[in-house]
Formats: structure tokens, sequence, C-alpha cells
């Protein structure tokens, strides 16, 4: 069992106090903390403890995916840099996991313009450099834990896993801000799929591990383009795991896929990206 060490909101609030959002939301979020560091992961503990918030730490990605598996949180604060498995190898996990949308925060010493591109590019939400400020994951933490006006906490948690799903923001950066080049594209992306689940699904009951790594590759990026993360994550995941030959896995994540694949279209869908009446079946 790793070391795990939780910390309960204190009565005396004075942060929360003089932020409505952040008292309303201390009483409901969990946070998990991945940080090997034991200073780090002191600091931590200490400055959530002074906003607020329950907390949980864990020594590396790998309890953190163990952690989330385990129990209920409501955001990550994942360090970058760990032994056993590293931040973002543990974020291409949680995004192919049950837990796709929970928000995910960057914590690292590196805090050049690259360094936040390659967080966000690789599923996390958000960027908190090292030395972390109190004032500063005070905004972060309100920005992704604050109840909204349209229903409050859960409200909060369904539009991140909507962004964990389909990251429109990308996409429109991607294509120059042509909504109908990416509505064109994504409607492309929703015909083909099925005929690529179909592949995998083939050369799993085959055995044929390289043609299953071929086709969750090309899975891979054919998601990564349309900004469909989670599906990218699982397809990802796929990929690694047929490079090892080892197809027992993909037993368990192809099936995800296909959730995911379905889930990344009702987005679509309720967001009018796409019209509910063009459907292809993935089954």
């Amino acid at each position: 069992m790793p070391d795990v060490e939780e910390q309960q909101a204190p009565e005396d609030l004075p942060a929360a106090r003089q932020h409505p959002g952040a008292l309303r939301s201390v009483r409901k979020a969990r946070i998990l903390l991945a940080e090997d560091n034991s200073t780090n992961r002191d600091v931590g503990l200490a400055q959530l403890r002074k906003l607020g918030y329950e907390a949980t730490v864990v020594n590396n990605g790998a309890e953190a995916v163990n952690a989330l598996e385990r129990g209920s949180y409501d955001l990550v604060l994942m360090d970058c840099e760990m032994p056993v498995m590293d931040g973002f190898e543990a974020t291409h996990r949680i995004r192919a996991s049950q837990h796709p949308g929970i928000p995910i925060i960057a914590v690292t010493a590196d805090a050049m313009p690259a360094d936040r591109d390659r967080c966000l590019s690789e599923g996390m939400n958000d960027y908190i450099s090292k030395p972390v400020e109190l004032q500063h994951l005070e905004q972060v933490l309100l920005k992704w834990l604050r109840p909204s006006e349209r229903g409050g906490l859960e409200k909060t948690r369904e539009e991140a896993s909507a962004k964990g799903v389909f990251d429109a923001d990308g996409l429109m950066r991607r294509l120059s801000g042509d909504r109908q080049l990416a509505s064109i594209t994504l409607r492309g992306f929703l015909q083909d799929v099925p005929s690529q689940l179909d592949n995998l699904r083939r050369m799993l009951g085959a055995s044929n591990a390289s043609g299953m790594r071929a086709q969750a590759h090309m899975l891979k990026g054919a998601a990564a383009t349309v900004a469909a993360e989670g599906l990218r994550a699982i397809a990802l995941e796929m990929e690694r795991t047929a490079t090892t030959g080892n197809l027992d896995p993909c037993g368990e994540l192809l099936p995800r896929a296909a959730e995911e694949f379905e889930r990344f279209r009702s987005v679509l869908e309720r967001a009018g990206w796409v019209d509910p009446g063009r459907r292809v079946d993935s089954e």
C-alpha cells in the first residue's frame, strides 16, 4: 500500500472566507497531490490546508493512478518529474481510465512557455510552476473547482469531463478558428472511426500484435488531429501495449475505446458541432 496522508479542512479558513466560491468548494472538493519530494509534499499540504482543502498525497504517478482507481477525487495536482512513473505517463493512463475528465494540474519547476505547452499537449488541464505561490495555487483551484451558476460543482465536473473528451479550443487553434472546416473534419472522423475499431477487433482476434500496434497508431493520430483527447489517450495505451507483444490489456482497452468514441460523438452532438441525425454505428 502506498503511503498516503489526508488533511481535513480546518474550521478557520481565512483565505476561503475571502472567496465565497472557495468556501463552497472547500466542503466538497477532494484533491490528490502527486509529489515525490518530501519537502514539496509538506509545503503543498500546508498550502492546501491553509486554503481549506482536503488532500491526499501520493509519491509518484503509479500511486496516483491507483488512488484514482480506489477513491473519488475532484482534482489532481501532478508533479511532472517523479520516479516509477512520471506525471506525463500518469496523465496518459488517467485519460485512458474510467476518469478521463478529472482536472489534472501540472506542478513543475520548468517554467518556460514550451514546458507549459507540453503539459497541455500531454493532456493536463493547467499548469503551476515551482516554487508554488499560494495566491496562484488558490486562483487555479478556484478556476477548476469553483461551482458554476448552472448547477454547482457537479456541473463544473461535467464541463471538465467534456473538455477531457474533446478539446474544442485546441482544435479551433489548430484550424485558425475555421468552424466550418472543423465541422467537416469532425464528421469525417466520426465516419472513419467505426471501421478503425473493427480493424482493431480483427487484429486482436487474430493475436496480430504488429497489426494492432499499427491500427492503434493510426487511431491515435486521427484522434489527436480532431482533439479527441480521451480517445487519443486510450489509443496511445493500446499502441504501447501492442508494441510489447502482450495483447491481453488490449482486450480491456478496446471496449473502452468504443465507449470513449461514443462519449466523443455525444459531446459533439450536444455542442452542435455535428448533426445528431448523421450517425454511423461503431458496433
